[in-house]
């Protein structure tokens, strides 16, 4: 059965509104709880307001009701949250919105829906037809500097389309260098993408920005997005991007200046979201940065919790489509969902999100962020909405540093050198039911080992029961009750940190896992 979805229509109460607008904020300056406990959220203004907590804007209300502020206290609402979430609290008075969020037990969301059995078989059959169609690459030379060229490109691929792009080599001489791809944000090339040779200066790196419309990549298509049938994962226009993206990866890898094993993704919002599904469907990839990402948990309006920008169901729903359409959306937009790829990627990443970006809501991102299996650090940012800070546009490249060394020396000669963020859980292991195993993990920013953050162990994936020494130590030792694989997460935690501007406070997780078989 159709799940009704509403949003929740706000009282005018114009009798009783004053001329001040109403700011509301969490009590916790990292906003993170454990479920069971109270959130507060602190509201300052005076009159009545109307309030309503919910996962997303397109789900039913948890709580809603009227409270009247008094300007000379700090007024509360109280709200209890049973389950792992982002619980976001909008305010309304003056014909104005203002919105605070909550996460509790952010690194333990997960989604309710299992992929498609035959995603792997679906998308290998996209790859063959690809592999199909020759590159066809067109080049043309767009600019140069001192330390960079850049050249305009189209490729062929699948649907007698093309993808386009720009592509920055470096110039140093060193002749052999890994690549970024930048997968881009939602448009139809009304503005353009930039060449990125900025990037390939002051990184050292091949750097690739593409638009995935069938369009010169200054130019706006007038097809953007069509045709997209929701209902069929065959015809969905998402399967195009990521094919685009795929197809780009492969030219790169015909690129004498590449050093044929270091490659990235990279992108913000959709970019962000088709980084993920690429990075988990191409093996090519072993690196990967995003911010904010959209096209995660497609499926979670189905459950009545947060969707992932373009809100697929939420389309059904304006499109009036039928109970069994509906469920077609569900089924065939799980082929493109980043949090399903996700999980099949284990190399490392960084990632950015706000909680309380409204456009990709933070619960998506993080239950995407949640399935990755392979070292990975994540910003927390507690007012942000969808926006990209530089924790995703500097914090990228120091990340790339750690892992591609030739990023060590790029050919600008004033970047600053920066290497990030990094956990280490150790080697994978091997024990006998009722033998304890010892655990170590490390954690590192700019190179040095930090021993003050706190860290714990938690156990992510395993049937038996695990026995922890102790959960919040760097070192400790961990015995199980029975045969099988067990996954563990060992994770450091950088609180209170400032960014650049001095004013969104944040939180920092740096997580690795480390597998143990028992036999």
């Amino acid at each position: 059965m159709i799940k009704t979805y509403f949003t929740f229509c706000f009282i005018f109460l114009a009798a009783s509104l004053v001329s001040g607008q109403v700011e509301i904020s969490v009590d916790r300056n990292t906003a993170i709880y454990q479920p069971g406990e109270i959130i507060q959220f602190n509201l300052e203004g005076s009159g009545d307001a109307s309030y309503r907590i919910f996962s997303d804007r397109f789900t039913s209300s948890l709580e809603q009701g009227v409270i009247d502020l008094h300007s000379w206290e700090t007024n509360t609402i109280h709200f209890q949250a049973s389950e792992p979430g982002i619980y976001v609290c909008q305010v309304y008075q003056n014909f104005q919105a203002r919105i605070a969020a909550a996460a509790v037990a952010p690194l333990s969301i997960e989604t309710k829906m299992e992929p498609p059995a035959d995603m792997m078989e679906f998308w290998n059959e996209q790859l063959a037809e690809l592999a199909n169609v020759p590159i066809d690459a067109d080049v043309e030379f767009e600019s140069s500097t001192e330390y960079s060229e850049t050249y305009e490109f189209s490729l062929a691929t699948v649907n007698d389309r093309r993808v386009y792009g720009f592509i920055s080599i470096p110039k140093d001489g060193v002749g052999s260098y890994p690549a970024i791809l930048n997968l881009p944000a939602f448009g139809d090339n009304s503005n353009g993408i930039q060449a990125p040779e900025t990037t390939a200066e002051r990184a050292g790196a091949i750097t690739v920005s593409i638009t995935i419309h069938n369009a010169d990549a200054d130019q706006a298509d007038p097809d953007a997005y069509e045709p997209d049938v929701i209902t069929n994962p065959d015809s969905l226009y998402y399967k195009l991007a990521v094919l685009a993206g795929v197809r780009v990866i492969d030219y790169i890898f015909t690129r004498p200046e590449f050093d044929g094993q270091n490659m990235a993704v990279n992108g913000v919002s959709q970019g962000g979201g088709l980084s993920m599904i690429i990075a988990g469907l191409d093996d090519r990839v072993n690196a990967l940065a995003y911010s904010n990402s959209a096209l995660c948990v497609n499926h979670g309006q189905r459950y009545d919790q947060a969707s992932g920008f373009p809100y697929f169901l939420n389309q059904t729903r304006e499109q009036n489509f039928s109970e069994a359409q509906y469920l077609q959306t569900v089924a065939a937009t799980s082929y493109v969902d980043a949090a399903f790829f996700a999980a099949r990627y284990d190399g490392p990443s960084i990632g950015v999100v706000g909680y309380q970006d409204t456009i990709c809501p933070a619960q998506t991102v993080l239950t995407a962020h949640n399935a990755l299996r392979g070292p990975k650090a994540l910003v927390h940012v507690k007012n942000l909405d969808h926006s990209h800070p530089n924790d995703y546009w500097d914090g990228r490249i120091d990340f790339y540093r750690r892992l591609y060394p030739a990023m060590l020396t790029p050919p600008w000669p004033f970047a600053e050198i920066r290497t990030g963020f990094y956990a280490d859980a150790g080697a994978d292991l091997t024990t006998t039911v009722g033998q304890s195993v010892n655990l170590t993990g490390a954690v590192f920013l700019e190179g040095v080992a930090n021993t003050v953050w706190d860290v714990d162990w938690t156990v992510e994936e395993g049937d038996g029961n695990v026995n922890l020494s102790d959960s919040n130590s760097r070192t400790t030792t961990a015995t199980f009750s029975s045969t099988g694989t067990y996954l563990l997460r060992f994770t450091a935690y950088d609180k209170d940190r400032i960014d650049l501007d001095g004013e969104e406070a944040k939180l920092i997780t740096i997580s690795d896992y480390v597998r143990v078989t028992v036999n």
